[in-house]
């Protein structure tokens, strides 16, 4: 089996083990599995390369200088993982396992990894659209980069490489999100992954793009309806204006805005700016005071909510007696 080497600065080193490794160095990571706990976690050994080939580095009395990772700082082996990909680092070569027998050094063949394209067209939204992946077998080495390539050609000419920033872990699912695609164009993209013997593509996919411009409106998504109205299962009929306006059936004018993450601001001359989504609706959070409201009915054309800080009902936003 092969162990990924990297290139640290004294920092990163120090970060990884709470100071015990403070130097700069070439460093390799290897992973232990605790069979008691059933628990995995990592130490990191400093190396070094004499005559082409990557040794570890000894004290003058034969014993190995490991450092254990810092489990305050990482947890878990996948967050080692992050760490790499925060500082944007890549392995800069490979040194073989050892196991017990220090002169014996056992080798695994390694194969290319096994990846396959899942289906994505689901998970469009405005954000962008979620392209998914799995890898299904590592081929015994180390997986150092994964993503997707994506094309307007199904012959894949010039394509966009896209990396995944998700953990380098094998055997799990990986994703990207796409915010550039243009809206009513056909793409086609396929996975990769590499590792030690070189890259495998997996299968090819195809998503049309939605006509609509729906990264950057996401009420556009909602079905056209007659008369121009719109119909969202969770926030009900609408219809929609220009720069941002819409009527709302049970709410009257509003503005709208979107907090980017699957959230909805809403500004009702009443009650100014409330926040709302589909798992919260219909409750909306009141930026004004801090509060959660509950919207209840419509009445004489004006919107019923329940204020939770007054406990009592509000209409016109003034208390109401109902």
């Amino acid at each position: 089996m092969l162990i990924p080497i990297f290139a640290l600065t004294a920092e990163q080193a120090s970060q990884l083990t709470d100071g015990a490794a403070h130097f700069a160095g070439t460093y390799a990571f290897k992973d232990i599995l605790d069979y008691t706990t059933n628990t995995e976690f990592r130490i990191l050994f400093e190396v070094d390369e004499i005559g082409g080939e990557w040794n570890r580095v000894m004290d003058p009395n034969g014993f190995i200088f490991d450092f254990p990772i810092s489990q305050a700082m990482f947890p878990h082996p996948w967050a080692v993982d992050d760490f790499f990909i925060r500082e944007r680092l890549q392995p800069i070569d490979f040194i073989h396992d050892e196991f017990t027998d220090p002169g014996i050094i056992f080798e695994e063949e390694i194969l290319l990894p096994i990846v396959r394209t899942l289906d994505s067209p689901q998970d469009m939204n405005y954000h962008g659209i979620s392209l998914h992946a799995e890898i299904l077998d590592n081929g015994n080495g180390n997986i150092f980069e994964k993503g997707f390539l994506i094309s307007k050609s199904y012959r894949f000419d010039r394509p966009d490489r896209v990396p995944s920033i998700d953990s380098f872990a094998a055997n799990e699912r990986f994703e990207v999100d796409l915010n550039y695609l243009e809206p009513g164009k056909t793409y086609y993209y396929r996975s990769y992954a590499m590792n030690e013997a070189g890259e495998m593509l997996g299968n090819i996919k195809k998503l049309t793009v939605p006509d609509v411009d729906f990264f950057h409106n996401p009420w556009e998504m909602a079905p056209m309806q007659e008369g121009g109205w719109r119909y969202s299962h969770w926030f009900g009929s609408y219809l929609l204006m220009e720069n941002d306006w819409m009527y709302h059936d049970q709410l009257g004018w509003i503005f709208t805005s979107s907090d980017h993450f699957e959230g909805h601001w809403i500004w009702i001359e009443t009650h100014g700016w409330l926040w709302t989504q589909e798992s919260t609706w219909p409750f909306l959070f009141s930026h004004e005071t801090g509060n959660w409201l509950y919207f209840i009915k419509t009445m004489d054309g004006a919107p019923i909510f329940f204020n939770y800080h007054h406990n009592q009902y509000d209409y016109h936003g003034m208390g109401l007696n109902y």
